[in-house]
C-alpha cells in the first residue's frame, strides 16, 4: 500500500496541472486575426466601427466642396464668356463705325462731288480739257456772285499739288449737313467773297466726308490754289500755315489775326481740322491772290494739261 501512494500523489499532481493548464488563458500567435466577440472591450470596436462613417463623411464633404467650386467656376466662366462676347460685339460695332466714318463717307461724298462737278463743268467748261491758256491778269478781278443761301454754289476749287483730278465744289455757309458733310468747301458767311479785298475764308474736312484737305501738310509756299466761277479763274499762291485752337477766330478777320487793321490784300484762308481723327486744333493755310484769268479767254496754265 505504501508503494502506491506516490503513484496517487503523482496522478493527483498531474490532474491538477492539467486542470490549471485548462483554466490558463491561451496565447494566440502574434499577427493572427481574432474577431472581437460580443461583450469585449468597447473602445477598440467603436473606433473600428467609426472609421467607415468618418471616411464617408469626409468623402461627402469633399464632394460637396468640389461641386460648390465647380458651380462657382461655372458661373465665373459664364460671366467671362458673356463679357468676352460683349467685347467682341463692341469691337465689331466700333470697327464697322470706323469703316463707315473713314471710308464709306469718303466714297459717298466723292461720288456726289463728281456728279455735281460734272454738271457744273457742262455749264462753265472743264479746264482740264481746255487747250487754250488764258492771259494772267493782275488788275481788279470781276466780282463774284454774292449768293447768300446755305448750300448755294459759289465755285469749284482746284489744288494741283493734290493731284490732277482733285477738285471740289465751294458752297455758301458752313453748315455740316447741308454743306461740309457733302464733301464741299464751305464759305464762312461773315468773310469776303472770292477775289475781293479782305479775307475769303473757307473750310473743309481733313478726315471723312471726302477728306478734301487730308494732304494739307504737303502744300508748299508758292503752290497755286484756283477757284473757278462762271466768269473767271482766281489763282491764289500759298503763303504760310499755322495751327491754332478752335477758339482763335481771328484767322477769319479781313486781315487774319489783326482785326483792327484795314485789309489791302486779297487773301484766301482755308481752315481744316488737325490732327486727323483727333481734331483738337485747326490747321490754317493762307494764300494771296496772284492773278486771275477771264474764263472766256481760256483756263489758267496751272490747270491746262
Amino acid at each position: 500500500m505504501r508503494e502506491q501512494q506516490p503513484e496517487r500523489g503523482h496522478r493527483s499532481g498531474r490532474r491538477a496541472a492539467e486542470g490549471n493548464a485548462a483554466r490558463a488563458p491561451r496565447h494566440e500567435a502574434v499577427g493572427r486575426y481574432r474577431p472581437a466577440t460580443a461583450g469585449a472591450g468597447t473602445s477598440g470596436a467603436g473606433t473600428t466601427a467609426q472609421l467607415p462613417a468618418q471616411a464617408a463623411a469626409t468623402a461627402l464633404t469633399a464632394t460637396r466642396s468640389a461641386a460648390s467650386a465647380q458651380r462657382r467656376g461655372g458661373i465665373l466662366n459664364a460671366i467671362i464668356g458673356v463679357i468676352g462676347e460683349l467685347l467682341i460685339t463692341a469691337g465689331i460695332v466700333v470697327g464697322l463705325f470706323i469703316v463707315w466714318q473713314v471710308y464709306w463717307t469718303d466714297l459717298g461724298a466723292n461720288r456726289d462731288q463728281a456728279q455735281q462737278i460734272e454738271t457744273v463743268n457742262k455749264q462753265w467748261g472743264d479746264p482740264r480739257g481746255a487747250t487754250k491758256v488764258g492771259t494772267p491778269r493782275t488788275d481788279a478781278p470781276p466780282a463774284a456772285d454774292h449768293v447768300n443761301r446755305t448750300g448755294d454754289l459759289e465755285g469749284i476749287i482746284y489744288i494741283p499739288r493734290f493731284g490732277a483730278d482733285w477738285r471740289y465744289t465751294v458752297k455758301y455757309g458752313v453748315d455740316l449737313e447741308a454743306v461740309v458733310d457733302t464733301g464741299s468747301f464751305g464759305h464762312y458767311p461773315d468773310t469776303q467773297y472770292v477775289g475781293e479785298v479782305g479775307n475769303y475764308a473757307i473750310t473743309a474736312h481733313r478726315q471723312t466726308y471726302g477728306a478734301a484737305m487730308r494732304d494739307v501738310p504737303e502744300l508748299q509756299p508758292g503752290d497755286p490754289i484756283i477757284v473757278q466761277t462762271k466768269n473767271a479763274y482766281y489763282v491764289y499762291k500759298v503763303g504760310e500755315h499755322e495751327v491754332v485752337p478752335p477758339t482763335q477766330v481771328g484767322v477769319l478777320a479781313p486781315v487774319p489775326n489783326k482785326p483792327e487793321e484795314a485789309p489791302t490784300q486779297r487773301i484766301l484762308t482755308i481752315t481744316t481740322c488737325h490732327p486727323p481723327f483727333v481734331s483738337s486744333d485747326r490747321w490754317i493755310t493762307y494764300a494771296t491772290l496772284d492773278h486771275w484769268v477771264d474764263a472766256a479767254e481760256g483756263a489758267p496754265a496751272e490747270l491746262v494739261k
